[in-house]
């Protein structure tokens, strides 16, 4: 029995890796590598601007929904799990912005990986932001895959039989494809992860937001290869228009940074996930215009103006800190707009 089990999960959990500067380990050529990255990240804002005649984000471009809601810490949190941020019974305001991911508007009938932006209001305009995917591993792996991936994605920006060329010559190609392999389903039944490290507290985690069973039960299933180019969009409209959005946010530690790799983000960690807190979204407009426009002009999302408990680590995280800027910096030069702190209640009822 034990070596069926063994078979089955064969990582063996250690105790929590305390996180301590050491644990980065920094590409020789690191800056040069993220100011390149922040040049094609600007040649893809502007390719966008060119086709839609505004200026979008790198990536993330195509916003789904936008719900505001709450988050409640849980009342029996284990000391181990507690830091300056989750207490038990505390409870933030919080907005969610459901996008899908890749750096083209394509229509929803596309394939592709899918998104949050989650900002929490912590004290005025305090906020501690969390980005996740529906994926628990992100391809771009370290800071000189990121580069080079959106080296190509600037270069073969509308040419992709191009991409998917130059793609196939890469050793890693079916890890860069798996993302736009990921079942094209409904959004408010997916699970989302939290792709690139961050601290918490002493240690080092990853947090994930799983919806409730009664939510996903819900949810419209698999999206038709014939249907409206906004279909997520619709479907997620429709079940704000009748229901409440529960989910749970847990979190994983590393537990052995040879398998649960901080400068890797290609490898999925199998460490065990702990219940840490609920969010709930009660019944809303989930695409109000308003809110829409403030959040893609007026608010900024900045993981490293959060607590210190929680400010991200790792290679992906250091080139995110960077070209953040930049894409902001670009975005509000095309648009004429000027992004802000904000607080919960600059945001549009």
């Amino acid at each position: 029995m034990a070596t069926v089990l063994a078979s089955i999960n064969p990582f063996e959990a250690t105790e929590k890796v305390r996180y301590t500067p050491d644990l980065e380990n920094l590409d020789p050529n690191e800056s040069e590598l993220i100011d390149e990255t922040a040049q094609h990240i600007k040649s893809l804002i502007q390719q966008n601007f060119n086709k839609h005649g505004h200026a979008y984000r790198g990536t993330h471009l195509k916003t789904q929904g936008l719900v505001t809601g709450s988050l409640a810490v849980r009342s029996d949190l284990p000391e181990d799990l507690q830091t300056s941020l989750f207490q038990p019974g505390k409870k933030y305001n919080v907005i969610m912005r459901y996008a899908n991911e890749p750096f083209k508007i394509d229509p929803d009938t596309v394939p592709g990986p899918r998104g949050l932006g989650i900002k929490l209001f912590v004290e005025g305009s305090r906020t501690q932001d969390i980005l996740m995917n529906n994926a628990p591993i992100l391809e771009l792996t370290d800071v000189k895959t990121t580069k080079e991936i959106f080296e190509l994605r600037a270069k073969y920006f509308d040419d992709q039989e191009g991409m998917e060329k130059e793609l196939k010559k890469r050793s890693d190609y079916k890890k860069q494809i798996a993302p736009f392999q990921l079942p094209n389903k409904d959004i408010m039944g997916m699970t989302f992860f939290q792709q690139a490290p961050f601290r918490y507290g002493p240690f080092i985690g990853k947090m994930r937001l799983t919806p409730s069973k009664k939510q996903c039960v819900r949810t419209k299933g698999t999206v038709p290869r014939v249907a409206s180019p906004t279909i997520l969009r619709e479907w997620i409209s429709e079940y704000f228009e009748n229901h409440d959005a529960e989910y749970t946010l847990s979190v994983q530690f590393c537990e052995d940074p040879e398998k649960e790799p901080i400068e890797d983000t290609s490898v999925e960690w199998k460490s065990k996930y702990y219940d840490i807190a609920d969010l709930v979204f009660p019944k809303q407009d989930s695409f109000s215009a308003k809110r829409r426009v403030f959040w893609e002009e007026k608010m900024r999302l900045d993981p490293w103006k959060g607590l210190d408990d929680h400010l991200p680590i790792g290679g992906v995280n250091r080139v995110r800190r960077s070209v953040y800027g930049t894409s902001r910096e670009k975005r509000e030069e095309i648009n004429q707009t000027e992004t802000q702190s904000v607080t919960f209640d600059d945001i549009p009822s």
